[in-house]
């Protein structure tokens, strides 16, 4: 897991993003990732749209880290909002205005 931590900051997005697939992906242990939203959760912010998204796909279920994935619902990419979206459908559906800014066109 320290090689997956220490890729999360590989100038290279495309490694950058597999590792948060991999460090945080779906199917590994979900208290595996709460332990790694730290490290996570700040490629939330990643100026690469790709590593966004992998992120949201790594840590959006985890409470801690559901009001920066929240952020991203105004993202300027339409695939980042949509898995921020979909990450925490209930935030999602409670947020008035949510479907105005998933749409493209930002």
């Amino acid at each position: 897991m320290e090689a997956y931590l220490a890729m999360l900051q590989d100038p290279n997005e495309e490694i950058r993003a597999v590792a948060a697939r991999v460090a945080g992906g779906p199917f590994g242990d979900p208290r595996q990732r709460e332990q790694l939203a730290p490290q996570l959760t700040p490629l939330l912010r990643d100026p690469s749209p790709l590593v966004r998204a992998a992120a949201v796909d790594a840590v959006g279920h985890v409470a801690e880290a559901v009001p920066a994935v929240v952020e991203l619902f105004g993202d300027k990419n339409a695939e980042v909002r949509a898995r921020a979206a979909w990450a925490v459908p209930a935030v999602a559906a409670a947020v008035p205005g949510v479907i105005e800014l998933l749409k493209d066109g930002k």
